[in-house]
């Protein structure tokens, strides 16, 4: 087996996305992402990361992604933690771009879809017929429905990768007001409700592992601030949506 170094994996994946093997290029990063032989950070794994997971978007890859993420942790949060930072930060952007898009394109900006995780069933594929759906609607819900799903998911990704680490734990917030918001934006009750499910199990984790190493103390003023500020986003945005409980 070669090995590539990061930047000749780069320049390889780039002559591959040329020639609309982007799979392949996708796979070409990811080798080097997961090797052993690159373990020690340096400046070329950044724009072989943000090259990994613009692909992941493209391509709608969100296990891969967090798997790539995962890697890229390990070796960066040590050593340089806002390049992580700035990796997730452009990973999720470029989802919610890729959905604001779709959107745009919809004709029916706001489709009714009940959870983003069971996208298609045959009671739903069957109510759908019956309940005289147009094709117009099936064609904005199909557009639509997978960047939702991937944005959702990516932010699940992220959070869970982020947790309880005092390192990340600016980010964290971030991650998770922006999950708020997007709940928001695309009226996603049952999404806002996992959320916030989500964020409880992990201060309730955080709180049952506080004295690990690198853990998030709730005792320090800036932590509690940087919570107080999620949770009143999570207030703004129910009161938004009309979810009082």
């Amino acid at each position: 087996m070669v090995f590539m170094k990061p930047e000749s994996a780069l320049k390889r994946a780039d002559e591959l996305i040329e020639v609309g093997r982007k799979q392949r290029a996708l796979e070409t990063l990811l080798e080097v992402v997961k090797s052993r032989r690159h373990r020690t950070w340096t400046k070329t794994h950044e724009p072989l990361m943000e090259k990994f997971l613009e692909l992941c978007v493209e391509l709608k890859k969100n296990q891969i992604a967090k798997d790539g993420l995962h890697q890229y942790k390990t070796i960066a949060q040590t050593v340089s933690v806002k390049s992580l930072e700035d990796v997730i930060m452009k990973f999720l952007k470029q989802g919610e771009e890729r959905c604001i898009n779709a959107r745009q394109q919809a004709t029916n900006a706001l489709i009714d879809i009940d959870d983003l995780e069971v996208l298609q069933t045959p009671e739903s594929l069957l109510l759908s017929a019956v309940s005289g759906e147009s094709q117009q609607d099936r064609t904005d819900r199909d557009m639509l429905a997978p960047w939702l799903k991937f944005v959702w998911e990516s932010y699940k990704q992220c959070l869970d990768l982020l947790k309880n680490n005092n390192r990340v734990e600016k980010i964290y917030q971030e991650v998770a007001q922006m999950g708020f918001r997007f709940c928001q934006q695309y009226n996603r009750r049952p999404e806002f409700r996992k959320l916030c499910d989500t964020i409880r199990t992990h201060f309730t984790q955080s709180q049952k592992y506080s004295q690990q190493i690198y853990s998030v103390n709730f005792q320090l003023p800036d932590t509690q601030a940087l919570h107080l500020e999620t949770r009143l986003v999570q207030l703004d945005t129910a009161i938004a949506m009309e979810l009082w409980q």
